[in-house]
């Protein structure tokens, strides 16, 4: 705590900080502005934002081991970012390595087999304009890494 105090008294700013109380679990941001020769600190109980938080981390955790278990491979597209992201999982299915495919639709649609691309890219669209309906799927081949194409069963 002490450094802490020595900062915001050196810096004479506005200092933003966490804190854990041992024993209780419980977990304070503090602001701490200095007055003078002294400081003023407001803290904020942020403890169900760190039990929120770990709690995701850990579903996250256990759905990485069960995709990595079962061979699954996901990927997600936010349409209205137009953001993608795909898995470990499902880049190590095409022979890559996490950093060696861009996380885009191109990279995907560039990866579908000429004579797929079509009624792949048709059912896209259908998941797209309906994404309440039923559940879908698709099988396409997608391009490995050594140039094959891997038969994948994709679903929404």
């Amino acid at each position: 705590f002490l450094p802490l105090v020595e900062e915001i008294m050196r810096t004479g700013r506005p200092k933003q900080w966490e804190t854990a109380f041992a024993g209780t679990g419980q977990v304070l941001r503090m602001v701490s502005t200095p007055v003078e020769d002294c400081f003023v600190s407001m803290g904020f109980d942020v403890t169900p934002e760190h039990t929120r938080r770990r709690e995701l981390e850990h579903a996250l955790q256990r759905v990485t081991q069960a995709t990595q278990a079962g061979g699954v491979g996901l990927w997600d597209w936010d349409l209205q970012t137009d953001e993608v992201h795909y898995s470990d999982e499902w880049k190590r299915q095409l022979g890559h390595e996490p950093g060696e495919i861009a996380d885009t639709f191109e990279e995907w649609r560039s990866r579908v087999h000429p004579d797929d691309l079509d009624a792949t890219m048709a059912r896209v669209r259908a998941a797209v304009d309906d994404p309440a309906g039923k559940p879908r799927s698709v099988v396409c081949r997608l391009r490995h890494k050594d140039g094959t194409y891997r038969l994948i069963l994709a679903q929404s």
